[in-house]
């Protein structure tokens, strides 16, 4: 352990994931609680297996951290049945994997209500839902502008003359009625 590290460990081990938003497609949004750590977590790992190629081995997503604590997941496979795990990772090292989502077959649409037990919640943040709310990270936030215009129909910049800060006054003209 380095010197000044000394009582830091590894983040602790993140919530399960749960499903933000599945709707039969190829697809999966999911969605965690951020993991406990003293020192900030850089990121997180996300996993799957597929059950229908090999349901003990587990693989990353992407070779990247995940920098928010949602992401989709997709190029999933027709028919085949998945769970997701998370792991927090900061300047100490990795979290334990969390416990497994619920297992999802691709290509079945599921609903967020009591037939399913609730595997698939409202689009809204569950974290949001169970403990207030929650600061999201920058890179959750998407900001575009606004598309530009085929053309310009605004006025052109009023430039101002030098010295144009002197009033000019214009004598008045009497008028008989």
């Amino acid at each position: 352990m380095r010197a000044g590290m000394k009582g830091r460990t590894v983040p602790e081990r993140p919530a399960a994931p749960e499903y933000l938003d599945f709707n039969g497609g190829s697809s999966v949004t999911l969605c965690w609680m951020p993991a406990n750590s003293i020192l900030p977590v850089e990121g997180y790992e996300v996993e799957f297996r597929d059950f229908q190629q090999d349901a003990t081995q587990w693989f990353k997503v992407t070779d990247k951290l995940v920098y928010s604590c949602k992401t989709t997941v997709g190029y999933l496979i027709n028919g085949h049945q998945y769970q997701f795990r998370i792991i927090a990772k900061n300047a100490i090292g990795y979290s334990e994997p969390s416990d497994a989502s619920p297992p999802i077959t691709i290509g079945k649409a599921i609903r967020g209500d009591s037939s399913t037990n609730g595997l698939l919640k409202e689009a809204k943040y569950v974290e949001a839902e169970r403990y207030g709310t929650i600061a999201l990270l920058q890179d959750e936030i998407v900001r575009e502008s606004p598309p530009l215009p085929d053309r310009d129909d605004s006025p052109p910049p009023i430039y101002r003359q030098p010295n144009s800060g002197n009033c000019t006054f214009f004598k008045k003209k009497h008028f008989k009625i």
